[in-house]
């Protein structure tokens, strides 16, 4: 007669570590805790978690962990505590830890952004941004409020560079379009 291993679901074994169910299934998934895949379920041996919970308490950090001066020394020349972590081929949690019990200041989550800064822009001339438009197909808003539909050079203002009875044409010009 076999004897069925002592099975427990991610919830139980969260409860037993104190840790949250999504921690579990993340050690699952990096294979520090051994569990097997059962449809959409995790099923961990008890064996396995006890094994994993005598590995973490008796976790030795490594020994640039508790040298401060060369753990600062390391955590600049890595940039990143997850690039530290990857280089000491240990956890980040485990550095983060070291790096606050040495009292290191940790990075940002994100870079703070710069601050806003408008770029100068040159302003041109009208007349030598109406051609641009045309030429785009764009319909120019100024290049209509100045020349209104019942205009007769308003077919030269969506054509031409500039409406001949516009500001700039004859010098006499249109009120606002209505």
């Amino acid at each position: 007669m076999s004897v069925i291993p002592d099975l427990l679901t991610t919830r139980q074994a969260a409860q037993e570590l104190g840790r949250s169910q999504r921690h579990v299934g993340d050690l699952l998934r990096q294979n520090r805790l051994q569990g097997q895949k059962r449809g959409r379920r995790w099923i961990i041996p008890r064996s396995a978690l006890e094994r994993y919970m005598a590995e973490w308490v008796t976790e030795q950090m490594p020994p640039e962990l508790e040298d401060p001066e060369a753990l600062k020394k390391l955590y600049q020349e890595a940039g990143t505590l997850r690039d530290l972590a990857e280089r000491l081929g240990c956890c980040y949690s485990t550095v983060r830890r070291a790096a606050l019990k040495h009292g290191i200041k940790l990075e940002a989550r994100a870079p703070t952004p710069a601050p806003f800064e408008p770029e100068p822009v040159a302003l041109e001339r009208w007349e030598d941004l109406a051609p641009i438009y045309l030429a785009r197909g764009l319909s120019p808003p100024r290049l209509k409020e100045m020349c209104p539909r019942n205009c007769p050079a308003w077919d030269d203002c969506l054509n031409t560079e500039g409406c001949a009875m516009a500001e700039g044409g004859n010098g006499k010009g249109h009120g606002p379009r209505t």
